[in-house]
Order: C-alpha cells, then sequence, then structure tokens
C-alpha cells in the first residue's frame, strides 16, 4: 500500500504502518486548495458559519446522554445561535451566511437560520470571501489556516461532554483561539481578541497537519509521479 500523509503529525502516526509506503503529501483540503489557487481571489464580503447536522438532522455516530453529538438540542441552540449572529453582525456590519453541511439540504433561506442564506459551492471559494469562518469544529477551520483567517471556535450551556470539550479546546489552543460560549452576554472585546490571527500558529499547524511538503504540488500529482 501507499499512503500519502499531510502533515508531519500524519507522518509519526503512520510509522506503526511499516509495509506501507508512506508520501509526504497534503491533507485534502490543502491539496484541493493547491489544484485550484490561481482561480481565486481572496474578499471579505461575509462571516461564514460551519454547519454541522445537528441538532436540527440526524448527526454521525457519537451521542452523549441520548443526544447526538456535542449535546445540544434545536429547541435551546438555534435562538442562540441566531441571536450570536444578529450580533455578530452588527458588530462586523456583514452578513453571516451559512455553509451547508455535505450531508444536509436546505432551502437557501430557511427560517430556522433567521432567513440567512445557505450557501452550498465548494468550501475552499466560500471561505475565501469570508472575514472569519465560525463553527463547534469542524475540520472545514483548514481553509482559515490556509488562507491565513480568523476562526471562532462556539460552544454553548449545553456542551457538557467533556471528550469533545477536550478536543475542541485542544484545536483552539493549536490554532491560538479562544473559544466563545453563545450563551453568555455577547462580548464585543471578547470575540475581537478570539478571532485575532496569529500567523505563526498557524504556519505550525499547516505543517503539522496541512502539509508535508514546501514545492506546492498537490496529491494528483504525487499520484501522477508514483504511478509513472
Amino acid at each position: 500500500k501507499i499512503v500519502i500523509a499531510g502533515g508531519m503529525k500524519k507522518i509519526n502516526e503512520a510509522k506503526f504502518l511499516q509495509k506501507n509506503r508512506i508520501i509526504k503529501g497534503n491533507s485534502f483540503d490543502y491539496s484541493n486548495y493547491l489544484t485550484n489557487k490561481k482561480n481565486l481571489k481572496s474578499s471579505n464580503k461575509y462571516i461564514l458559519f460551519l454547519e454541522g447536522p445537528v441538532p436540527l438532522f440526524p448527526g454521525d455516530a457519537l451521542m452523549y446522554n441520548g443526544k447526538f453529538y456535542e449535546g445540544t438540542t434545536k429547541e435551546r441552540w438555534i435562538p442562540s445561535l441566531n441571536k450570536f449572529f444578529k450580533d455578530l453582525e452588527r458588530t462586523f456590519n456583514l452578513k453571516v451566511k451559512i455553509a451547508a453541511h455535505p450531508k444536509v439540504k436546505h432551502k437557501k433561506n430557511p427560517t430556522y437560520y433567521g432567513g440567512r442564506e445557505i450557501l452550498t459551492n465548494r468550501l475552499y471559494r466560500t471561505s475565501l470571501k469570508a472575514k472569519f469562518l465560525i463553527s463547534v469544529w469542524s475540520t472545514g477551520h483548514s481553509y482559515a489556516i490556509i488562507y491565513k483567517k480568523p476562526s471562532l471556535l462556539i460552544s454553548s450551556n449545553e456542551m457538557v461532554n467533556l471528550s469533545f470539550i477536550k478536543n475542541q479546546n485542544n484545536f483552539g489552543k493549536s490554532i491560538n483561539s479562544k473559544i466563545i460560549n453563545i450563551d453568555d452576554k455577547f462580548n464585543v472585546d471578547k470575540v475581537k481578541l478570539a478571532i485575532k490571527i496569529n500567523k505563526r500558529f498557524l504556519e505550525k499547524y499547516k505543517y503539522e497537519y496541512l502539509t508535508t511538503r514546501k514545492d506546492s504540488k498537490p496529491n494528483y500529482k504525487l499520484i501522477n509521479q508514483i504511478t509513472n
């Protein structure tokens, strides 16, 4: 077998695969970026929320105390989320738009998101046009690291799954971003501090988790080299 590893952390994790050939490559998201970067232009047109399917829709396998994923319920999560979005829009004078999760289909401006626009284009495009990215915790933040845009991680009073909280906190620390509880009183200073980027942290994260290379070769070129 041939294993393409994106990031030095993945190289280290793959060492136990002694019978496999390990190729230094890129994560899926970073390879996508390298393939398409010539046709991309950055802007700050909106704030982008990277939704997970839950609690509005069935999620993945993880459950806690009878609830999906991080334990949120749509009865409490959605009103708090929409209020938080309104505060962000007022603060930054930008609309919040929703990056649809691949497992979920929406109407373009659903009422449960306060009529906000749903974006279904590829994330490497929509994230480039965002001022910053928001999520509970999403691999989509790879694009915030790639484009050197801020990430804002959010939680709520319902999130009490200790394993999830630990992983979310570890990710926040790895990119030097504080987590904001949307059930707390909105604090402009805390939010602005949370989205203040530190390029040293982003660069470190990039080479630990997104790419092992300096030559900007996407994975398909590496595969072509191997097969030829």
